[in-house]
């Protein structure tokens, strides 16, 4: 195994440490993720939608910017994964400006300064 690769497992098992142990006491650092309230069973019936879902991305790490295969800054949905907000993309744990784990539907912001943003689970892009 090679210095390069020595890093990188050491990385990936400090950072899926973090996650783990994050699950299991409960706490993660959150920045500008908002719970959603459930509406009532006759609210949801009653109303529809107005906004319609424009994107929707999977697990993986994206650049965040406007170009083709990069997630636009704005507002993200999903009730059951795990973000992190990057200040770069060499996977260096201080690179990491905000992570968590989401149970139960949240709203995060991504905003227009952060480099790349880490998704595990389906987000959908909710606009600006």
């Amino acid at each position: 195994m090679t210095t390069g690769q020595r890093w990188f497992v050491i990385v990936a098992v400090t950072i899926a440490a973090f996650v783990i142990i994050g699950a299991l006491t409960g706490s993660t650092t959150r920045s500008n993720v908002t719970p959603v309230a459930q509406p009532s069973p006759a609210a949801q019936q009653a109303a529809q939608p107005e906004t319609k879902v424009i994107q929707g991305y999977g697990t993986g790490t994206y650049e965040v910017g406007t170009g083709e295969g990069q997630v636009p800054p704005g507002r993200y949905q999903c009730s059951d994964g795990y973000f992190a907000r990057l200040s770069g993309t060499s996977g260096s744990f201080s690179e990491i400006i905000a992570n968590g784990i989401v149970n139960g539907p949240t709203v995060l912001t991504i905003k227009p300064t952060d480099k790349a943003i880490e998704f595990r689970g389906t987000w959908e892009w909710l606009g600006s």
